[in-house]
């Protein structure tokens, strides 16, 4: 890379021009020091995407063609009895984060039996190690008020990363395979959905508890599952597959912010704070050299939606460029 270590993506111009001011030496230094210790572990995982083939689908995992949705945008849940018999219940559909999806389906991935030790090891390394920008990429692009659903994935994934458990549950502790572990974690999370019924009927989901809020992210990724599983996946191995691709999807779409986001962190017209801020996002841009090359590659970075700031913008937007764009792909 030259000196200038100018990556031609959108949204850095400026922050080159202030790497110049700050000093050019001291740029690269700490361009240097970000370089030097890349997150290995999301750029391995990130290489496993369908965006590699052309194939830009992130919301596979809720799939409003098996899903029952209102005109007025409404989910219709269903609740199933002991014979299997669905009944059901109408409620606001929640507007997704990035993080959100991310914890429900490494969650899923952890609950798989046939899921082998050291690619789930590398699952939860990369995913750890992606959900730093996550983060990064919501405190600065949030414009529509997700705060209880940010909260609830930060501590969702605190709680899957260091011990394995999901809400209350210990993913380990579920002896079921396959289809099974999918309806009873579809099942558990529209009980307690309904046992909350009376709090979140009427209330928008910007308002809802933050167990809620993950349960109805649970709910509608296994219905899509279980739904497709037959004709999908038929083993946990096809599934876990699967998962493993369509996390890497999401990934991928959300640091396609990145650069816009590392300018705005050096956002600050106080000029000792600008330089720490500055130096902060120098750091960054180093460490993402190799991810900014990656979804920087002109085969795929030519079709990315004009809005994409969160999934919802970029699948909405894909659906009208792309009306096809659809996966069933295990990568």
């Amino acid at each position: 890379m030259d000196r200038d270590f100018v990556l031609h993506l959108e949204g850095e111009k400026h922050l080159v021009d202030m790497m110049k001011q700050s000093g050019l030496e001291r740029g690269v230094g700490w361009f240097a020091k970000g370089d030097s210790s890349p997150p290995n572990h999301l750029i391995e995982l990130l290489n496993l995407s369908a965006f590699h083939s052309g194939i830009q689908a992130v919301l596979d995992f809720d799939d409003g063609r098996k899903l029952e949705v209102t005109a007025s945008g409404h989910q219709v849940v269903h609740i199933y009895d002991d014979n299997n018999h669905a009944h059901p219940l109408t409620l606001a559909k929640p507007s997704y984060n990035w993080g959100m999806p991310l914890v429900t389906l490494t969650a899923l991935a952890v609950t798989l039996r046939s899921a082998r030790d050291g690619e789930l090891e590398s699952l939860l390394l990369g995913v750890n190690e992606g959900f730093v920008y996550v983060r990064l990429v919501e405190r600065h692009l949030d414009e529509r008020g997700l705060c209880n659903m940010t909260d609830a994935a930060t501590k969702l994934w605190q709680g899957l990363d260091l011990h394995h458990r999901w809400i209350d549950m210990d993913l380990h502790g579920l002896d079921l395979s396959g289809k099974d572990h999918i309806r009873r974690l579809r099942d558990e999370s529209v009980s307690e959905i309904l046992a909350k019924r009376n709090i979140i009927e009427d209330r928008s989901p910007r308002e809802w508890p933050e167990d809620i809020v993950a349960r109805s992210c649970m709910y509608r990724a296994c219905s899509t599952i279980w739904e497709g599983y037959d004709d999908r996946y038929q083993i946990d191995d096809s599934l876990f597959k699967w998962l493993r691709t369509t996390i890497s999807n999401i990934l991928w779409a959300c640091l396609t912010n990145l650069p816009r986001v590392i300018d705005m962190e050096c956002a600050c017209t106080e000029a000792e704070v600008r330089e720490k801020k500055v130096r902060k996002a120098v750091v960054t841009l180093g460490k993402v050299k190799e991810i900014l090359q990656l979804l920087g590659d002109e085969t795929v970075a030519g079709s990315y939606p004009g809005n994409k700031q969160d999934i919802d913008e970029w699948c909405r937007s894909q659906s009208t460029t792309h009306p096809s764009t659809s996966s069933s792909n295990d990568a």
